[in-house]
């Protein structure tokens, strides 16, 4: 039996991993800086990626067959650059715990799509044009994967916007919650396509990753997420319709710019409550799709459709989001 070690394994891409993983025939090993909420380990481990001695002393203790990091200060706002620390030195001691390993065959390391803004994806792979201090510290982390000798092959994986039961990222979870609530709206003349990842197809696509054979991802990078753009207006009234709501509502483009204005003006004056401002609206109006046919070609035939996953993740909003999302 192969054993996988999980980073940020009590998070909402790490533990439906663990679930996965284990599930597949695999021993799961997580650590992460909180206690897990879930029972979905043969073993874990409370640690801060920061701590580089105890992160080393757990993974030499483990050895496993693959390193799964996860673990990341994922927040966009409100934050210090130092806050980033575990995005840069909790890399440098991945790097480090996974150099010190005897049995291990592949490291996959996450990354994240916002390496440019959502809607000027890079061109190249290598392309960075980071749009918040979370991006820019995933850029240094990035740069420490590439430029740092490793003794194991690595893959790195950029997810997009991952979703699903038990999310707990605002910008997406959220998008549900307005929908539930009735307070999300068209903007006439806009839907744009994106880029999204249903949280059961990515951790598919992690394992596929971990299982194909080496030499076909040694050293690739990845965007996660589903193969098929979704377009935005026809997945917020499917999410609407699972909720048993009306007909979303509809704003004029000049009303809705209107608003982002006066969210702007609230934004200088230090109230980031505001739902909408200028930059929001570029992000909520602009296409945002990814090329993932490398990866399609590793891990075809993605397990979930967005109807089933749409509605798979309303009703768990709907059970109650304290009721686990593994049953």
């Amino acid at each position: 039996m192969k054993t996988v070690f999980i980073t940020g394994a009590a998070g909402f891409i790490g533990s439906h991993a663990a679930y996965d993983f284990k599930k597949s025939g695999w021993r799961v090993v997580g650590t992460d800086r909180y206690e897990a909420k879930w029972d979905l380990y043969d073993d874990f481990y409370v640690c801060d990626l920061l701590d580089g001695h105890r992160l080393k002393e757990i993974a030499v203790k483990v050895d496993p067959d693959l390193f799964l990091h996860l673990g990341a200060e994922i927040r966009v706002e409100g934050l210090k650059w130092s806050d980033y620390a575990v995005n840069i030195e909790g890399v440098s001691n991945v790097i480090d715990a996974v150099n010190s390993l005897n049995s291990c065959e592949r490291v996959i390391y996450a990354s994240t799509r916002l390496i440019c803004p959502v809607y000027s994806p890079s061109e190249h792979l290598w392309d960075y044009r980071p749009p918040n201090m979370y991006g820019a510290s995933k850029v240094e982390g990035e740069k420490l994967v590439r430029n740092t000798k490793s003794n194991v092959p690595w893959v790195m994986v950029r997810p997009t916007g991952i979703w699903g039961p038990g999310f707990r990222s605002p910008s997406y979870r959220d998008f549900f919650v307005q929908v539930r609530k009735g307070r999300y709206f068209h903007v006439n003349g806009i839907n744009p396509s994106r880029t999204f990842g249903y949280v059961g197809n990515t951790v598919y696509q992690l394992l596929s990753l971990a299982e194909a054979p080496l030499d076909k991802v040694n050293g690739s990078v990845h965007y996660l997420g589903d193969y098929e753009p979704l377009q935005v207006r026809e997945w917020a009234d499917m999410i609407a319709h699972n909720f048993s709501k009306r007909a979303l509502m509809e704003l004029p483009q000049s009303l809705t710019k209107t608003i982002a204005c006066f969210g702007d003006a609230l934004l200088k004056m230090g109230i980031t409550q505001f739902p909408l401002n200028s930059s929001r609206f570029r992000n909520m109006s602009a296409d945002s799709v990814y090329d993932l046919s490398d990866l399609a070609a590793v891990a075809p035939d993605l397990p979930f459709s967005l109807e089933e996953a749409t509605k798979l993740t309303t009703d768990w909003m709907m059970r109650g989001e304290d009721q686990s999302p593994f049953e």
